[in-house]
């Protein structure tokens, strides 16, 4: 036969074997309609135009190749294989997982990009190595549109936020120049490694802790007069030779500091050439006066020392002398002595020469005029026993038995 056409074919169970309708065979090739199971239920239905509707899940053994592949049903494998894409019918058209199914991990290629939105305007790029990249100027959001971070530019990084940003660590360590608008509120301490520098007028007294600041902790040169009240530095605050000329006030050419009866530092006035500086008692202080004349007169007197005792008054000196200057000498020997003694102080020096076996600088301390004859202990010495208004008196002594007679050259000064 030419053609065979049969509607169903069907395992029947008997001695007639199959029943064949409405099947066309030609050419090797089996045209119908439905494919049924031998219950009778339908496996497969042919539609016209070559679509094909499997009644129950299909298992494949091998690879199917075909082009679309539409169902209405699940689609399932152990893993599903996409040389190109996976795409849903339309855009926004299907999801990835469900709420109930959701998907354990997501395994993206280097470099690899998650474009968002219907234009892609938001991208999370991967950069190997190293992080994730959010495109241009777009910003990641918390809890609402107010609370973000972004990145407004390639050099400035923002993060945002309606009422506070609250940083919890045991230390914030900031490498940056640090600029706050605002009021700041420091619950610690701040410890400073270089001098903070604070606008005119910010710091009151009452905000600085007592005994807080040291000299240590202010720039040399950081604090002029403008930040003392009147009277708030005294003496107990400054330093030993702290204050140097360079900080004292000026004061007029010449004049000189002293103090007054009260201790309070008072300027001397300038004098005149020539004058002198001269003590005006306690109680005020000195002035510049005309140098007193320099009185001085020479008395020479010859005394016997071998009669050495008691008084002897040196007088016609003119006035009350300050201070006196003897040079004796033994008769017609070459045995000399020098003295001086001064009034306010009653101090006497006397230097004995070649008298003593050339024992030189011999000092006789408590003695004006001291004088030796041929060996120790005779000798005179006389010490000043009063100073009077016309001259001195000399107390004589002597020690052994003294000779000769002592020539006495006595300059007195006033």
């Amino acid at each position: 036969m030419s053609e065979l056409k049969v509607n169903t074919i069907s395992e029947v169970t008997g001695a007639n074997g199959v029943v064949i309708d409405s099947v066309k065979l030609k050419d090797g090739e089996v045209y119908a309609t439905k494919i049924q199971y031998t219950d009778g239920d339908d496996a497969i239905t042919i539609a016209d135009g070559g679509g094909i509707t499997v009644a129950q899940a299909a298992t494949f053994s091998s690879t199917i190749g075909s082009g679309n592949i539409t169902s209405t049903g699940t689609i399932q494998g152990t893993s599903i294989t996409a040389t190109t894409a996976f795409v849903p019918d339309a855009s926004d058209g299907a999801a990835l997982g469900t709420t109930a199914l959701e998907f354990s991990d997501l395994f993206l290629a280097d470099a690899a990009v998650i474009a968002l939105g219907d234009d892609q305007d938001v991208t999370l790029t991967h950069v190997a190595d190293t992080g994730i990249l959010l495109n241009s100027t777009n910003v990641i959001q918390f809890n609402d549109a107010s609370q973000n971070i972004g990145a407004p530019s390639a050099t400035v990084l923002d993060i945002n936020a309606t009422d506070e940003i609250e940083l919890n660590a045991t230390l914030v360590d900031i490498n940056a120049n640090v600029e706050i608008s605002g009021t700041a509120t420091t619950t610690g301490v701040h410890t400073f490694t270089a001098v903070p520098v604070f606008p005119n007028d910010t710091i009151e007294t009452a905000d600085i802790q007592a005994d807080a600041i040291t000299a240590a902790k202010i720039a040399d040169n950081a604090i002029n007069s403008e930040h003392y009240t009147d009277g708030s530095i005294d003496t107990a605050h400054i330093a030993d030779n702290q204050v140097t000329l360079a900080k004292l006030a000026g004061g007029t050419d010449g004049n000189i500091i002293s103090f007054d009866a009260s201790g309070d530092p008072v300027a001397i006035a300038t004098g005149s050439d020539g004058q002198v500086l001269t003590s005006t008692g306690a109680g005020s202080p000195p002035a510049f006066e005309a140098a007193p004349t320099i009185s001085s007169q020479i008395i020479s007197v010859s005394y016997d020392i071998a009669t050495a005792n008691g008084n002897l008054a040196i007088t016609g000196v003119g006035f009350s002398p300050q201070t006196v200057v003897a040079f004796q000498t033994i008769s017609n020997t070459p045995k000399w002595s020098f003295g001086m003694g001064t009034r306010p102080d009653n101090d006497y020096h006397c230097t004995v020469n070649n008298y003593l076996n050339n024992a030189d600088n011999a000092a006789d301390e408590s003695n004006l005029v001291s004088v030796y004859t041929s060996a120790d202990p005779n000798r005179a010495q006389a010490a000043i026993g009063s100073w009077d208004s016309d001259g001195i008196t000399l107390a004589w002594t002597k020690t052994g038995s003294p000779t000769g007679t002592a020539v006495i050259n006595l300059m007195f000064y006033k």
